[in-house]
């Protein structure tokens, strides 16, 4: 990069007593420039000079921002994005492919781990993590799987016990509809029972009605008969008298008799 006045006019203030420079990194335009300096001396160590060494880093820079964004997207979540190593080598070809791996095993790992746990969630407990990894990631795994595996044991559980809720409200729906059925049959029972009772009350109350009548005949007879006795009495009364009457008659037929024959 040739020197211009501007850039003379930027190092002017950096350059120390001595004449150097450490590390002093400018942009000029897209231009990304790092300048080291130092002090040209003479033999008699005299300062006549300084000297500048002037190292483009433009496309290291460029390297540092794009794996900058990848790691900035990775920390919000976002594991799908990857390094372009076309154009990398040496250091930055080494770190770019560390980090795509990195990305690559974050991002496998939870795919398969936040499959599982969808599926878990959706009720399916058949897809628990098959890929084998290490450190937190193993951990992790072996988390989930252990997980789903207590989950389907409830699951399993809980359907036995349902089963066993579903028979035994079976035997009492069954056992409810046989109460129904003597219920209804005792109702009849009891409706019947009733109608005979009340046949039975009308009865007994005819019963009654009929001894009421039979007390107020016999009451009838026996006055009748009472007064048939007192006739009777009477009748045999008069008879003696007509017997007693009779005699008489004879006694004075008698004496006529007597009396015609002496005349």
């Amino acid at each position: 990069v040739p020197a211009t006045d501007n850039l003379q006019k930027e190092l002017a203030p950096l350059i120390k007593s001595d004449g150097s420079v450490s590390d002093l990194s400018i942009q000029i335009g897209d231009t990304h420039l790092r300048i080291a300096g130092g002090p040209v001396v003479s033999e008699d160590g005299e300062r006549i000079g300084a000297v500048f060494e002037w190292t483009d880093r433009t496309a290291n820079v460029c390297i540092e921002q794009e794996i900058q964004d990848i790691v900035n997207g990775a920390m919000e979540g976002q594991l799908s994005q990857r390094i372009d190593l076309a154009n990398k080598s040496d250091f930055f070809a080494g770190l770019s492919s560390g980090i795509n791996q990195l990305l690559e095993v974050n991002e496998n790992s939870l795919k398969e781990a936040m499959s599982s746990i969808s599926a878990m969630a959706s009720g399916d407990l058949r897809k628990p993590v098959s890929t084998q990894y290490s450190g937190d990631f193993g951990r992790l795994a072996e988390d989930i799987n252990q997980t789903i595996s207590k989950v389907s044991e409830v699951v399993s559980a809980l359907n036995a016990t349902t089963s066993e809720v579903r028979g035994a409200s079976g035997r009492i729906f069954e056992d409810n509809e046989k109460l129904s059925s003597s219920t209804e049959t005792q109702s009849g029972h009891l409706e019947e029972t009733a109608a005979s009772m009340e046949q039975i009350t009308t009865t007994v109350k005819q019963n009654a009605h009929n001894a009421n009548m039979a007390n107020s005949v016999a009451a009838e007879a026996r006055s009748t008969a009472e007064g048939g006795a007192t006739v009777v009495k009477q009748a045999v009364s008069a008879m003696q008298d007509i017997a007693v009457s009779s005699n008489e008659i004879v006694d004075i037929i008698g004496v006529i008799d007597e009396i015609a024959f002496q005349t």
